[in-house]
């Protein structure tokens, strides 16, 4: 619903898409609202984190949500799911990576190595404490 919205109204605002019933051409029964209280503009937003959305947003553009199942799939064992555990594997995996490899002289490097961090908790909060420790890591690596 979150890349739905951003798609079709550009907004992180769910609760119109849920009223308008956007989900039904992948969802028949009555999908529920996730969300914890109204954001300060009485609106609903997603309890749930909009980096992956953003992520699934242009397969999901191209080919709707059959692109966003289809065009994403990490591992074929997985070819009927989505989770966001891969794109936080792949920055951890990097990470890894950088705290084995050669020191980069150059700081654009780090300044990109920290976008990269930045992206875990827009994927889930839970990713928080991974970024926490990736970067007392690389701080110490460094």
């Amino acid at each position: 619903m979150i890349a739905h919205s951003l798609l079709v109204d550009g907004d992180l605002q769910i609760e119109n898409n849920h009223a308008a019933r956007d989900y039904q051409p992948y969802w028949s029964g009555l999908l529920s609202l996730h969300f914890r209280q109204r954001g300060i503009d009485r609106v609903i937003y997603s309890i749930h984190a909009p980096g992956f959305p953003v992520l699934l947003l242009p397969f999901y553009a191209v080919a709707g949500h059959w692109g966003a199942v289809a065009l994403t799939i990490p591992f074929a064992p997985q070819s009927w799911l989505i989770f966001h555990e891969m794109p936080a594997a792949l920055v951890m995996a990097w990470v890894a990576a950088w705290l084995f490899g050669p020191l980069p002289a150059q700081a654009f490097t780090w300044i990109g190595r920290g976008v990269v961090l930045g992206v875990l908790p827009w994927l889930h909060m839970k990713y928080s404490f991974l970024l926490v420790g990736a970067t007392v890591c690389l701080l110490i690596r460094l």
